[in-house]
């Protein structure tokens, strides 16, 4: 007796549903890729890098224009009142986004908090734009801001290029749960290579100062107020542990 074949039609079926989930699985994978790729194409439309742009997007805000704050009470203010503000991570408190223009070109080095942003001229009278941005936070025994200072150049075909030498973090230090207010950072108008950051806490207000200390590199010093750099808190602990010599003062010493 010859075998029972199944009619053809039952043989279709496997073979379609197989196609029908083979083309789900790319139509899916095409999904994907396209949502990857998206921040990179937009990123990279026409205006990619335009000096103008750049230099538009990086004007000086007003004096009074918070760009930081760890008070909950004026964070849900500011948080609620104005878009361009977004919770600080791990913390109650609001910072000011970087400028959107710069969150969508091929400049990651600009997107992270900003606390201050202008145009400055070197000692050579070098244009260079100066952007002081928050690197990191760490929180331990005392509160640690990591400003970054990246350099900005235009070259001639009219593209704006990061040439920071290095970008190293200056730690900026605070006693652990101080409120900590940091406003927008102006330009000296009496030097071309200087600007300042004020802030305020807790414990009193203070000053940071900020020099275009090469084309391509910033020096950022606390000069007064409560904070602390990395060199005062190693200064403090040297005073702190050190013990002095067993022998007593020298002679010398003694006898003046």
């Amino acid at each position: 007796m010859p075998p029972v074949r199944p009619p053809r039609r039952l043989l279709r079926i496997p073979l379609t549903a197989a196609i029908a989930v083979s083309l789900v699985l790319c139509a899916a994978a095409l999904a994907l890729c396209a949502a990857t790729l998206a921040p990179w194409v937009r990123s990279s439309r026409g205006h990619s890098r335009d000096a103008e742009s750049v230099r538009r997007a990086g004007t000086t805000l007003p004096a009074e224009e918070v760009v930081y704050d760890t008070d909950a009470g004026r964070a849900r203010t500011l948080l609620t009142a104005d878009s361009r503000y977004e919770p600080i991570p791990f913390s109650p408190g609001a910072q000011r986004r970087a400028p959107r223009t710069w969150r969508e070109m091929d400049l990651p080095e600009l997107s992270r908090t900003t606390l201050f942003s202008g145009t400055l001229r070197g000692k050579a009278g070098e244009e260079r734009l100066v952007a002081v941005q928050i690197g990191g936070v760490r929180e331990g025994v005392v509160r640690s801001l990591g400003l970054v200072g990246e350099v900005v150049s235009f070259d001639p075909s009219g593209k704006a290029r990061i040439v920071t030498n290095g970008g190293n973090e200056s730690p900026l230090m605070f006693s652990n749960g101080d409120v900590v207010r940091i406003y927008s950072g102006q330009r000296d108008l009496h030097d071309p290579t200087h600007f300042t950051i004020r802030y305020e806490t807790l414990n009193g207000t203070g000053f940071i100062d900020g020099w275009l200390e090469t084309p391509d590199t910033v020096r950022i010093e606390v000069r007064d107020g409560p904070a602390r750099s990395a060199k005062d808190e190693y200064d403090a602990w040297v005073r702190k542990y050190s013990r002095p010599s067993p022998e007593g003062p020298s002679p010398a010493a003694r006898t003046k």
